[in-house]
């Protein structure tokens, strides 16, 4: 009984041992992690801007250095009066495209990117609701219709189209609303723009 005793005590001093081990390998791996976890905080914290996200997008075109161009308009009245219409952070970098005579103009060629909306109200009878892109007649160059878009209707609705076009330094464009008179003015409803996708180069601008 003797033995038998003192061989149970030793294996209970056994297991608490290694019950310490085991408790002060986790302490120490603890430890490290937590050390290895301030050392990447203190990395980090000497280099913010590496972790900074951009707020902002880029002011230019990564291929040319150009600056980024949009135009975004709102109609005014009836006769189609044209107002510029877009954020502050947009204002100095719309200067490729300029509106002048109610039509906006290239002033660098490239790919653009059109979209118009037209919200129309509500007619007595079933009529044609068209828009229409137009790029205007220059010298050498006939006016032609782009994109049209035609909705027939009598409820009050909405009329969209987008194109990707090629625009030539010296043209121009303006959008043609029909019926003139039943189309919603609210800039939230009835408002069109381009926006430059790619600029050309020197040699192509020439061409």
């Amino acid at each position: 009984m003797g033995d038998e005793k003192m061989c149970t005590q030793k294996f209970l001093l056994l297991l608490v041992w290694c019950g310490l081990l085991s408790v002060a390998v986790v302490v120490m791996s603890v430890t490290q992690l937590t050390a290895r976890h301030n050392t990447q905080d203190q990395v980090e914290d000497n280099n913010p801007q590496q972790n900074e996200p951009q707020s902002q997008p880029a002011q230019s075109s990564s291929t040319t250095g150009r600056p980024l161009s949009h135009i975004h308009l709102t109609i005014m009245d009836s006769n189609l009066t044209l107002n510029e219409d877009l954020p502050p952070h947009f204002a100095s970098t719309s200067r490729s495209l300029v509106l002048r005579n109610n039509s906006v103009y290239v002033e660098s060629g490239g790919l653009y990117h059109f979209y118009a909306q037209v919200t129309f109200g509500e007619m007595p009878n079933l009529t044609e609701r068209t828009v229409t892109l137009i790029r205007n007649g220059i010298l050498g160059q006939a006016e032609r219709r782009l994109s049209e878009a035609v909705n027939w209707g009598t409820k009050e609705g909405s009329v969209s189209i987008s194109r990707t076009i090629r625009c030539q330094k010296g043209q121009s464009f303006r959008l043609e609303i029909r019926p003139r008179m039943l189309f919603r003015y609210n800039a939230q409803y009835t408002y069109w723009g381009l926006f430059l996708l790619t600029p050309y180069g020197v040699r192509e601008e020439k061409r």
